[in-house]
């Protein structure tokens, strides 16, 4: 007795091939899914990561600034979006080496340095909403104050290089951080908030400050916040820049006595003619 085998058919198997076909397609769509989700979570861990860092940075400095610093002013400068602050750091320890006497000497380095903090922007390349480029978070430091280059009569080329290093040594503009694109402080002097610091008398440093730094531009002058200056709370209606993180630093070292503060309101009430 003869066994006959049956075959698929044409239709059975393109049948099978479409189920298999359609399964990784799902299998395809979700792999592809969970990257695109890993990616975004990667990328917030790492721009929280960033962002916690600089704060921390930015914040340990403010707290470091000094209330006045003889000959060069107020420890604390600050506008909207740029923060400028005499703070103390401990000089290197490369100046403690022993060197050759044939060694270029390093700058000196003050107990004081001078930072700041801003926004660097190109202004020749807008977007379509005419929002010029951010380039980053730019630092600014001066390790040493009224550090400059006085040359007399002839000097030798060689020691003009020397001198023209130790200068760019004791000066550092960097770009910081590219990715941050929003800066802005504000500033608290006991009772209210304010856009700008710029008292010049007695201990000049406010009772806390406000940072917040972000990762999307934003155009500066249309950025309206309003604060709740009873307990520091934002207003409901008020809009944060996307991606943003905030920090509030409170000046151990500004007066207890809130003479900022009078100091303040006395320069306002000059300014309304009172």
């Amino acid at each position: 007795m003869m066994i006959r085998r049956r075959g698929f058919t044409l239709l059975e198997v393109m049948l099978s091939l479409s189920l298999v076909l359609l399964l990784l397609s799902i299998l395809f769509q979700f792999y592809r899914n969970t990257m695109e989700h890993r990616q975004r979570g990667l990328a917030a861990v790492q721009e929280a990561h960033l962002a916690r860092v600089l704060l921390r940075q930015i914040t340990d400095e403010i707290r470091a600034a000094g209330g006045f610093v003889p000959g060069f002013g107020p420890g604390v400068i600050g506008q909207r979006y740029d923060l400028t602050m005499q703070t103390i750091d401990v000089p290197s320890k490369e100046l403690l080496r022993k060197r050759d006497r044939f060694e270029n000497p390093l700058p000196g380095q003050h107990d004081v340095k001078q930072v700041r903090y801003f926004i660097a922007w190109d202004e020749d390349i807008v977007d379509e909403e005419g929002i010029p480029l951010a380039l980053g978070l730019v630092r600014q430091e001066l390790k040493t104050l009224r550090q400059a280059v006085v040359t007399t009569g002839e000097v030798d080329e060689r020691e003009f290089e020397a001198e023209d290093e130790d200068v760019e040594r004791s000066f550092k503009l960097q770009l910081y951080a590219p990715t941050v694109k929003y800066l802005e402080f504000r500033y608290f002097d006991g009772a209210d908030w304010h856009r700008d610091w710029t008292i010049s008398t007695g201990n000049a440093l406010p009772q806390m400050i406000r940072v917040t730094l972000g990762y999307e531009t934003q155009m500066q002058e249309d950025m309206e916040i309003e604060f709740d200056e009873e307990d520091f709370e934002f207003e409901e209606d008020e809009i944060f820049p996307p991606r943003s993180y905030t920090a509030y630093v409170r000046l151990m070292q500004a007066d207890t006595f809130f003479g900022s503060r009078v100091t303040r309101a006395a320069a306002d009430l000059s300014e309304g003619g009172i």
